[in-house]
């Protein structure tokens, strides 16, 4: 029953990555930051210098903590785990792999402009931050609601939160899981995602620990507890 609603859904989900993929989000990403850089005079060349020396200026990894209780290094780290993710890693090796070393090109364009948008979306999240009861709340679902009064705001902020959490709960998860398993399929041979309780899996498991061991790398496979007695030391 698996295989034939994934068969049927397949073509239809292909469809709509293609329109998305060539067409719509191309404009969209493109055309948003070439918006806000004209809006903010090219924001990402006028002020990087003053960026760089903000974010990198006092950075120590051994600084001590602001008033805030996070140091300049933890502060990076933060903001660096929020921007940094699948997309720059994987997405640049997917786009290099299937459009060719010109892709790369149209990657730093989206990325040069991208800089314009953050900025924008950062902005906007500071200025229409709230407290409540002592604790700072913001982000684009607040200056969604901003921006649109009434039922439309709270409407399109319910929306875009519900999608932000399936984004961010499942489908970014899902795509890092597939990448950190192709990647250990690569690396040491086998198959990546099934139970390795079931008898005929044992042996895999073995296998691709022994592969591990061979090539000095720690391999932790994640085993029911059942199944701990099946393993060597």
């Amino acid at each position: 029953m698996i295989e034939s609603i994934e068969a049927a859904l397949f073509p239809i989900v292909c469809k709509i990555n293609e329109y998305l993929s060539n067409y719509i989000l191309v404009f969209l990403l493109l055309g948003i930051g070439f918006w806000y850089s004209i809006k903010t005079r090219f924001v990402q060349i006028r002020c990087f210098k003053e960026g760089w020396n903000s974010v990198f200026g006092n950075l120590s990894l051994r600084g001590k903590k602001h008033d805030s209780g996070m140091s300049s290094f933890q502060a990076l780290a933060t903001a660096i785990a929020a921007q940094v993710g699948t997309g720059n890693i994987t997405g640049c090796a997917t786009a290099l792999v299937s459009g060719g070393p010109g892709a790369l090109f149209w990657t730093w364009m989206s990325a040069f402009f991208g800089m314009a948008t953050i900025y924008a979306e950062a902005v906007l999240a500071q200025h229409y931050k709230t407290t409540v009861n002592g604790h700072v709340t913001g982000g684009p679902a607040y200056y969604i609601r901003a921006a649109f009064k009434g039922k439309l705001g709270k409407i399109l902020a319910t929306v875009f939160s519900v999608l932000i959490i399936l984004a961010l709960g499942f489908m970014g998860n899902m795509v890092q899981s597939n990448a950190i398993s192709n990647a250990f399929q690569k690396a040491l041979g086998g198959s990546i995602g099934k139970s390795l309780c079931e008898e005929d899996k044992i042996d895999l498991a073995r296998e691709m620990l022994e592969k591990a061991k061979e090539k000095g790398v720690k391999l932790l496979l994640p085993v029911d507890a059942a199944c701990i007695k099946d393993f060597p030391d």
